[in-house]
């Protein structure tokens, strides 16, 4: 089985999503972490499109965050996961799973690349995950549905 190729901006993403788990001082990355990454990528159509569509962009940012923070601190979380090597910081199952689920919406696109908005859609998927509430009580779902897959990483 081939291995995916990811986007730059999925990369980004990524990326920062563990600085942003580590500004907070946590062990492990969650879907809020992966949410906040991916909405502050500038220039990235995803990401300016979903800002955009928010009623109040501010606030909807800083509920991210707030989010971040507090679901960072679950006490279980905090102790540092088995077999991770120090200094890394491991996924949540809930990070896991949104990142597979992404990988396979990626493979499935036309050019097989993995990008932002399969995060987007696969956060959107998963009911139970902390980024899933987050869209869903700040944006209009299903407008974002409907416009995600014509929004390319850019």
């Amino acid at each position: 089985m081939a291995m995916p190729t990811f986007s730059d901006a999925f990369k980004a993403s990524m990326s920062n999503s563990r600085k942003i788990s580590a500004s907070f001082e946590n062990y492990t990355i969650n879907s809020a972490h992966i949410l906040a990454a991916a909405l502050e990528l500038e220039g990235n159509a995803v990401s300016q499109n979903i800002l955009s569509s928010a009623p109040n962009k501010d606030s909807f940012l800083q509920a991210i965050h707030e989010s971040a923070n507090i679901n960072g601190k679950n006490p279980d979380e905090r102790k540092h996961p088995v077999g991770i090597p120090a200094g890394s910081i491991a996924l949540t199952n809930e990070a896991e799973k949104i990142i597979e689920y992404a990988m396979s919406l990626g493979k499935k696109s036309p050019d097989g690349k993995v990008e932002v908005r399969h995060l987007i859609s696969a956060m959107l998927n998963d009911k139970k995950c902390v980024a899933n509430s987050l869209l869903t009580d700040n944006l209009n779902v299903e407008k974002i549905n409907s416009e995600l897959s014509s929004w390319a990483d850019s």
